[in-house]
């Protein structure tokens, strides 16, 4: 097949034809430029159509005393085919226009710009006897060999079109502000969706170069016209930099409760603890700069940041990332909510009272069950209960009040579960926290239940135990309604120390000391009585399954 021929069938779309062998096939020359044609347009089509053109490295462009020198490197062409040149080459008249074929065309260029193109050509070489001949032999030698080469090709003026999207396209893509509804995905589709058609130019533009008055080459500029064709690991690289620089910059900050919660006073007075919020990043690291605003959100009330006094105030947060604001109380007896929030949505909630004559009790949510019990030991092969159990375990909370359903559906802030290896003769055990996720929320006359799933294989792990933590803290767990209050957790329902259990609740998985294991004994506590009081505190249980004799 020609070279003609060939990019004719490059630039359409037609059912690729690949050779059949079969025994006693007589392979001639059709069969056998079948067989290269077939890897050779596939490789150019996926090129055209996955790559693109452009340059895939070097190529640089150089003035010099003796031209334009054009460095060794690889490109590939619009029509997918790769251009290789091996070795630096001298160009030595940048400023004459050629044609096509790369040879001189028309006047020189003098004060103005001319465009180099690299093309895709091919050579005949390797000349060898033709020792059959055929109709058309016209002497007794032919080439045996096609050498893919190139041409250099300058035209006058800049090329026909940049490459990059416009100016539109991108404002269409990434439209500021982003509306509330819009697709990313969509936008593309509508903006970008191209026919399958090669490009008018097939050559590739390597650079500019700008001729001056007297008609000497005078500068070059390649990265702006020119299409660079980035390798996957170099687009990685790019990708990690952006996330590092969004990590940064515009990463979302999240509001941390610090201090002044569940407060009382009189009537007209000012609290003596401030509301103190800590602003972080996602590594939680302290934020400064940021500005927190404190408002009253139920109740009658005033915040301060020390020189206003309003319902409203906006604190900027210091270099510890800390806000605070006061709290004056309001005339009539009763809660007081205050909200502190972020310009992105992230909030925290605290709640004071004022007392009169007689002060309402302040009534904190607690937890009246846990299911399985604290204690409890589960046989997964009992053929009955247990077994079911183990099958598609599951852990549920009741709680005396209705719980804020942003809560509930995002456990892992508050309610976590790990098993618990039996350490035997062993000075460690093996502690693995396994997931939570929401399956069911129901209210009746027992309470407000929420169910979770354990994502855990309950009877290969058999025998062990199970450690489950409750931590009310900021806003983790709040019960529902316009003066939602922090979950009073207390309940002690292991021996294990407070600092060694703040510890498991960043454990994913590791090996721990006994002392855990052994700590995890019926302490006497039960259910429903759990709670101090105070909103806050920490609920720690434990339960056991194991196989039948």
């Amino acid at each position: 097949m020609t070279e003609l021929m060939l990019n004719e069938v490059l630039g359409q779309l037609r059912a690729p034809q690949r050779n059949r062998y079969f025994y006693g096939k007589l392979l001639d020359v059709r069969h056998l430029e079948l067989e290269q044609t077939y890897g050779v347009t596939q490789r150019r089509l996926m090129n055209r159509l996955g790559l693109g053109s452009g340059v895939l490295c070097g190529l640089g462009l150089e003035l010099g005393e003796r031209g334009l020198l054009v460095r060794p490197g690889v490109a590939v062409d619009g029509l997918g085919r790769e251009i290789t040149v091996p070795a630096s080459y001298c160009l030595e008249d940048p400023a004459q226009p050629t044609d096509d074929a790369g040879r001189p065309d028309g006047d020189k260029v003098v004060d103005g710009p001319v465009t180099i193109l690299l093309c895709y050509t091919e050579c005949a070489a390797d000349p060898a006897p033709v020792l059959v001949g055929d109709c058309d032999s016209r002497n007794g030698f032919a080439p045996g060999t096609t050498v893919e080469r190139f041409k250099l090709i300058v035209r006058k003026g800049l090329p026909d079109r940049m490459p990059g999207l416009t100016d539109e396209q991108c404002a269409a893509l990434f439209p500021a502000p982003l509306p509330s509804q819009f697709d990313l995905r969509r936008a593309a589709c509508t903006l970008l969706d191209e026919d399958c058609a090669p490009p008018d130019e097939s050559c590739v533009v390597l650079g500019v170069v700008r001729i001056d008055p007297a008609g000497s080459p005078a500068a070059v500029e390649m990265c702006e016209p020119r299409n660079t064709i980035y390798s996957n690991s170099r687009l990685f690289d790019l990708l990690a930099c952006l996330a590092e620089l969004f990590a940064s910059c515009c990463a979302v900050t999240e509001l941390r409760y610090v201090a002044g919660d569940a407060q009382r006073g009189k009537p007209g007075d000012r609290l003596p603890d401030p509301l103190q919020v800590r602003v972080v990043d996602h590594l939680n690291h302290p934020v400064g700069e940021t500005e927190v605003t404190f408002h009253v959100q139920a109740g009658n009330g005033r915040v301060s940041d020390g020189a206003t006094v309003s319902d409203r105030v906006v604190v900027v947060s210091g270099p510890d990332g800390l806000a605070a604001a006061m709290l004056e109380l309001g005339p009539d007896p009763g809660p007081v909510s205050v909200e502190a929030t972020l310009a992105d949505g992230a909030r925290v909630v605290f709640t004071a009272w004022v007392t009169g004559e007689r002060p309402p009790p302040a009534r904190p949510p607690v937890v009246l069950g846990l299911q399985p019990k604290p204690a409890d030991v589960i046989v997964v092969d009992d053929g009955d209960a247990g077994t079911t159990w183990a099958k598609e375990p599951m852990l549920r909370v009741t709680f005396d009040q209705e719980m804020d359903g942003g809560n509930l559906r995002a456990p892992d802030d508050w309610l976590r579960l790990w098993i618990v290896t039996p350490p035997g003769d062993a000075k460690t055990t093996l502690i693995q926290r396994f997931a939570l996720g929401l399956a069911d929320v129901a209210a009746g006359a027992d309470g407000f239940a929420a169910t979770y799933r354990l994502d855990a294989p309950i009877i290969d792990l058999s025998p062990a135990a199970a450690l489950v933590q409750i931590r009310a803290r900021g806003t983790s767990i709040l019960s529902a309604g316009p003066t939602p209050l922090l979950l009073d957790a207390e309940f002690a329902g292991t021996q294990i120390p407070a600092e060694l259990l703040e510890k498991i609740w960043e454990m994913v998985e590791q090996r721990i000391p006994r002392e855990v294991w052994d700590a995890m004994v019926d302490t006497g506590a039960t259910l429903p009585k759990s709670g101090d009081g105070v909103p806050g505190g920490l609920f720690h249980a434990w339960f056991e399954f194991v196989r039948g004799e």
